[in-house]
């Protein structure tokens, strides 16, 4: 099984974030940090976050202490459209400047997404509770139109980062 994290600049030094590593030791995670050459490290690093997406059976997102930024939002997104399972440690707040339609389509499926502290859970809870949260396909039921808008905001995103060439 394998799980992909969004963890954001704050989650370093938060007792629970670290500690969550080891209690998983039976998962296998995508690492968010690259060897790149100097030239494209940004480009990069974001391809190599989005495999890991695809790749992985579930979407970890780390806003225990943050607002989610269009970075974060972003990837929620790329995770549901993939029909990833995401889990966000608590209640979504966006930042002021999150594109709106980004905020009501997550804002309309939150019933869809996994609410919870994982950090306070033991190793073996964790484990069931992932067991449990990858054992059935989901769908976030989007529209095409949505679906559509998704896919085209992560096209550009990448079109962006290749412009400015980081």
């Amino acid at each position: 099984m394998m799980i992909s994290f969004s963890l954001g600049p704050y989650q370093q030094n938060h007792e629970g974030e670290n500690d969550i590593f080891y209690r998983l030791n039976h998962f296998t995670f995508n690492s968010l940090k690259t060897r790149v050459p100097a030239n494209f490290p940004t480009y990069l690093e974001e391809v190599n976050l989005y495999q890991s997406i695809i790749a992985a059976d579930m979407h970890i997102v780390c806003n225990r202490y943050n607002d989610l930024k269009n970075s974060d939002i972003s990837e929620i997104l790329f995770a549901m459209i993939n029909r990833k399972p995401v889990v966000l440690l608590n209640f979504p707040i966006f930042a002021k400047d999150v594109n709106l339609f980004a905020r009501d389509v997550i804002k309309n499926r939150l019933n869809k997404l996994l609410l919870c502290d994982i950090t306070i859970f033991d190793r073996p809870d964790l484990q069931e509770f992932i067991r449990n949260a990858t054992s059935q396909p989901i769908n976030y039921m989007f529209t095409r139109h949505e679906e559509v808008l998704i896919r085209s905001r992560t096209r550009a995103h990448f079109r962006k980062l290749l412009s400015i060439g980081i």
